[in-house]
């Protein structure tokens, strides 16, 4: 499947701040580069996740590096506003930091999520790069639904993206035609409630093939499994790791799957998917 990316490297600077009433606030992050602006929508409880990743991140770089400048918390309140005009690209569905070694950079990234249920705002990168992929068909559990059913149930946006059960769970409810609601709905009761309805066991005896490129989405589909075996549903999992980055194909090997370098030729080892994505 294509990325879309947005890389804004190097990165003059970037900050975070909120707008609205108490409440109400909507949480922005946002990154310059010479005469470009990218602002995307944030959770409060992703600002704070990432202040305090880099908090902890700088002290391990100090460890590690005595030798560097200390990082000053010094600023000035005008600076660290965001500028007008405040238009988000998207709404992030995951945001990490990183360290780039070889450049002495901190790095921060993030993803766009789907398209929720109920017309909820969110952006639907997911059904873009479905789309682009010539598989405009593919039923996509993507960032946007997880959110969605992530704050029905009280929690952080980002607590049931893969490696969560709740992530694989729900795509198997849409492999067996549930709506993407009922599907997030069955998925979460399971994992977090142990509702069990009769449709569980349409799976029972099931060959589970999983194609990824990324060993989240392979513990996420292991742990989905696990959550099912527990309720008397057995499932027979092939997982295919699907990347050419060496440490990618190293932790999806550590995660059990077999190795591809293109997804065609992973397809072609499943009977009835030969050239699926041709």
């Amino acid at each position: 499947m294509p990325r879309f990316e947005i890389d804004v490297d190097p990165c003059d600077h970037i900050t975070a701040d909120a707008i609205g009433k108490p409440g109400q606030r909507v949480f922005y992050l946002q990154a310059y580069q010479e005469q470009r602006t990218i602002t995307i929508i944030i959770e409060k409880a992703q600002l704070q996740s990432l202040a305090i990743g880099i908090e902890q991140f700088l002290a391990q770089i100090s460890q590690q590096a005595p030798d560097l400048e200390e990082a000053s918390g010094d600023y000035v309140e005008e600076v660290i506003r965001i500028n007008p005009p405040v238009d988000p690209l998207f709404r992030a569905g995951e945001i990490g930091l990183g360290y780039d070694k070889d450049r002495d950079r901190a790095v921060i990234f993030t993803n766009r999520p789907s398209t929720p249920p109920r017309g909820a705002f969110d952006t639907p990168e997911a059904e873009l790069g479905v789309k682009a992929s010539g598989l405009p068909d593919l039923r996509i559990i993507g960032g946007g639904g997880l959110a969605w059913i992530s704050r029905r149930r009280g929690l952080n946006s980002g607590d049931f993206l893969k490696p969560s059960p709740v992530h694989a769970l729900a795509a198997l409810r849409l492999a067996l035609g549930d709506t993407l609601e009922l599907a997030l709905e069955a998925a979460a009761g399971l994992a977090l409630d142990g509702t069990m309805d009769p449709d569980w066991t349409r799976l029972d005896e099931s060959d589970l093939h999983v194609f990824e490129d990324s060993a989240k989405g392979l513990r996420s589909a292991q742990a989905a499994a696990h959550v099912l075996k527990e309720h008397g549903i057995s499932l027979r999992t092939s997982l295919y790791g699907v990347s050419d980055s060496e440490p990618k194909r190293a932790a999806l090997s550590a995660a059990g799957a077999s190795l591809f370098d293109d997804i065609q030729t992973a397809l072609a080892c499943v009977e009835g998917l030969e050239g699926i994505n041709r």
